[in-house]
């Protein structure tokens, strides 16, 4: 998990256009649920008029018995550390935000992500579908996650 983690660390060092870059972010203060892995991360960032930073990354759970047990367990994770409840881009997405504001981490189960891609309803990273998707058709509990920065 450290390699995970640092390498996802390293996607949000040098995020956002020069001159107005956002908040540097890490997983590796991210609370994760007992057990859980980060086992692919990619970073996605947005210049636009409201610039920000984000790693988009596939975070599994073997000892669960479901990927809604793990976005469950996810879930209470973040509440034991402080971390806000709010709602996410579609229903079947949660969300949360950091003690301090200045994150937000959106998660939602393998299946209703990779729905959600298909329907069109959310965009994710080149090649991410088809890493979430080795995960839901291994039968591995798999959340899809987002932790962005600088979000105004």
């Amino acid at each position: 998990m450290a390699t995970s983690v640092a390498a996802a660390a390293a996607c949000l060092a040098g995020c956002g256009p020069q001159g107005h870059t956002p908040v540097s972010a890490s997983l590796r203060g991210v609370p994760l649920a007992p057990g859980a892995k980060v086992v692919f991360a990619q970073r996605r960032c947005d210049s636009g008029t409201r610039p920000y930073c984000a790693v988009q990354f596939v975070l599994t759970g073997p000892r669960y018995q479901s990927s809604e047990a793990l976005r469950d367990a996810q879930k209470a994770a973040l509440k034991r550390a402080g971390w806000g409840s709010s709602h996410g881009e579609t229903d079947a997405e949660r969300a949360s935000q950091s003690p301090h504001g200045n994150l937000r981490l959106s998660y939602a189960t393998a299946y209703n992500d990779l729905l959600s891609m298909d329907q069109g309803t959310i965009e994710r990273a080149p090649g991410f579908g088809r890493r979430l998707a080795q995960q839901l058709f291994s039968r591995t509990p798999a959340l899809s996650g987002i932790l962005q920065t600088g979000i105004s």
